[in-house]
């Protein structure tokens, strides 16, 4: 779609790469962070996320802007109208949650405040390039050859039977479960199949070790 990118990363010792690919052109910019600096801000952006102590720590929406300019401040212009963003992250990365990254410098510490990048465009994630484009390179096998158009209007008589009652169709079923008849009387009427099942063995050894 015109309003659809899609982003991934090439993550260094001491530096990094972002490529944002879109329907009319492909840019790569530069991340001055490697993944040692990388995975330390995206470990205290979790650490709000996970319980410590009975209590949550407070998100750090500073640092959730820094960790957005240093990842997408190069691709600002490219990004513009983007609308979905498709994600495929890797080393340190993958266990940041997009959606809480923060555009704008927050102005205080009010949630609701905060321009976090969910508000102005969809996100998803993709293990890889690859697996992007073959997911949207596929097509169905087979196509129905006509069109179907359905109505329900189910005719909802008869007579209410209580629940544990003698004549309860769901007690009848399971009393069929657990009377000792034979598999054939639980097999389709069309259907007619004999299987023997040798008996479980009374003792199960583990190979020895080797060696």
């Amino acid at each position: 779609a015109p309003d659809e990118g899609v982003v991934s990363f090439l993550i260094g010792r001491d530096a990094s790469f972002v490529q944002l690919v879109r329907r009319d052109g492909v840019w790569i910019a530069p991340v001055d962070d490697g993944a040692a600096a990388l995975a330390e801000m995206v470990g205290k952006l979790r650490s709000a996320l996970e319980q410590q102590g009975g209590t949550v720590n407070e998100f750090d929406m500073a640092l959730a802007h820094r960790l957005h300019e240093r990842l997408f401040g190069r691709l600002r212009a490219q990004l513009d109208g983007v609308n979905h963003l498709v994600v495929v992250p890797s080393g340190p990365l993958a266990s940041l949650p997009f959606s809480l990254l923060v555009e704008r410098t927050p102005s205080g510490k009010n949630y609701a405040d905060a321009a976090w990048l969910v508000r102005r465009m969809a996100i998803s994630h993709a293990p890889s390039l690859r697996s992007f484009y073959l997911q949207r390179a596929a097509v169905p096998s087979a196509r129905a050859p006509k069109a179907l158009l359905a109505f329900g209007n189910p005719q909802l008589t008869g007579k209410a039977v209580p629940r544990g009652s003698a004549s309860d169709p769901m007690l009848a079923l399971a009393s069929s479960w657990s009377s000792p008849a034979p598999p054939s009387r639980l097999a389709p009427p069309r259907l007619s199949c004999s299987l023997s099942l040798p008996a479980p063995p009374s003792r199960v050894s583990a190979p020895p070790p080797p060696s």
